[in-house]
């Protein structure tokens, strides 16, 4: 039990940076766009969702085969 509260560390630490990196990378993908704002904001938040989206779809993709 002890080992399952270790791993579960590991992947929460793991997911906070890589949420964090996919975060800096939307905004440095965006950042041409002429949006601010809510509009921004809403644009950011959409492709958040559809990259972790795509993500897990291609990890299901992988290990369903």
């Amino acid at each position: 039990m002890a080992k399952m509260k270790e791993l579960s560390g590991i992947v929460s630490t793991i997911a906070e940076g890589t949420r964090k990196a996919i975060y800096k990378d939307i905004d440095w993908e965006i950042a041409e766009y002429n949006v601010e704002g809510d509009e921004y904001n809403a644009i950011h938040s959409y492709l958040m969702e559809q990259v972790i989206t795509k993500m897990y779809k291609d990890l299901q993709t992988k290990y369903d085969n």
